[in-house]
């Protein structure tokens, strides 16, 4: 008879924080929208240029958002498989929804008078 000791594998120690939104830990829910407005003038005298000026604005009523967080609660193991070591950035934001931003741009259409 195999008298050696179970040892759980070093994964069965990882623990999610739960005070992050929602019963079982999940993020915060996430708003996106993006906007565009263009303006479009008539041709230019007797040329056929179309001037069109464009406004985007990305990531509108973005509050900054933590979209991932650390959830290794410890880094590492002892001989028995007992945790040790705890992770100081367990439960911190990595990773942030981008902020909001604006483009301008300008188009000038060639084309073909009748």
């Amino acid at each position: 008879m195999n008298s050696a000791k179970y040892s759980p594998p070093p994964s069965a120690h990882i623990t999610s924080s739960s005070n992050r939104g929602g019963s079982a830990g999940r993020t915060d829910a996430v708003f996106d929208a993006s906007l565009r407005l263009t303006y479009a003038r008539r041709p230019w005298g007797r040329t056929a240029l179309w001037p069109k000026v464009y406004l985007d604005l990305f990531h509108l009523g973005n509050r900054r958002t933590a979209l991932h967080f650390q959830d290794l609660h410890y880094l590492e193991t002892d001989p028995d498989g007992n945790p040790t070591t705890p992770n100081p950035l367990f439960g911190r934001p990595l990773l942030f929804q981008p902020p909001m931003s604006a483009r301008i741009g300008l188009s000038l259409d060639f084309g073909v008078l009748d």
